[in-house]
């Protein structure tokens, strides 16, 4: 599998979110944003779909530090699409963990397992929990992958 432009998540880039409901509640010194219904996020190139979404802000923070999204969560970049029940976005620590049924889908290829965790600044993935691949070489004459059905 290539990486060359999976997630590319700048820390300087800003996170746009928009949803159906937005509670904004103080936890500590920060504030916890919860989004809820029609989940879209937005980062750079990726975009992010779930039916809820948390949001971690610290005290004066225009940006958050972790998000947790869950129900039916799809992020897409380029041709790469992630689906799974929850995803968790660690900004400081450049990490995007992918919980329940994960799937990696790159052109015809296909990654899965019970968690799958982006290590952004490394460029390395880690598979964790019942790991399978399945790489299918792409031809010319062949213009879509034909995949077993995803359940």
């Amino acid at each position: 599998m290539s990486r060359t432009d999976f997630l590319k998540l700048s820390r300087d880039e800003p996170i746009e979110i928009v949803s159906d409901e937005l509670e904004v509640l103080a936890v500590g010194s920060g504030r916890q944003f919860t989004f809820t219904n029609h989940v879209h996020v937005t980062h750079g190139e990726m975009q992010l779909f779930a039916g809820y979404l948390e949001a971690l802000y610290p005290d004066g923070a225009s940006q958050p530090e972790r998000l947790d999204a869950y129900i039916d969560v799809r992020m897409i970049e380029g041709d790469l699409e992630v689906r799974c029940n929850e995803v968790t976005y660690l900004r400081e620590e450049g990490l995007v963990i992918c919980r329940g049924d994960a799937l990696l889908l790159q052109g015809c290829d296909e990654v899965r397992g019970r968690e799958i965790e982006f290590y952004l600044d490394e460029e390395r993935v880690k598979v964790l929990g019942a790991a399978s691949v399945v790489l299918r070489f792409e031809q010319e004459d062949q213009p879509t992958c034909e995949r077993e059905s995803t359940g």
